[in-house]
């Protein structure tokens, strides 16, 4: 899962994102993984001492109760996430993102540079 950040986040603490996150998809803060360019963030710390600034674009991956990540897609296993939160298969991930328009809409509106 892909979300887009705006500036009056950026100092909330990551622990706080996951309990919104929890909130909108009910998916417990502790098998919840944010990720920032493939690196982890740290439920203690804040977002802009993370490194996310505006307009970054973080990876959520939710883990099942058996710490098994979960699989999107319906289960493909082509979109599965290793554990520093890449794609296992990236050109999997890229034709599946591709393939939203509705994604790649907001995609681009966010990071233009796309």
């Amino acid at each position: 899962m892909v979300g887009w950040l705006c500036p009056s986040i950026l100092s909330v603490q990551v622990e706080n994102v996951k309990a919104i996150i929890e909130v909108e998809i009910q998916v417990p803060i502790a098998n919840q993984r944010l990720f920032l360019n493939g690196r982890a963030l740290s439920n203690a710390s804040h977002l802009n001492q993370a490194g996310v600034g505006e307009g970054d674009l973080l990876l959520l991956q939710t883990i099942e109760s058996g710490s098994r990540p979960q699989r999107s897609g319906g289960g493909d296993p082509n979109l599965a996430m290793n554990p520093d939160g890449s794609a296992a298969n990236p050109l999997a991930l890229q034709r599946h993102l591709r393939q939203d328009q509705n994604l790649m809409r907001r995609l681009l509106e966010v990071q233009s540079s796309l």
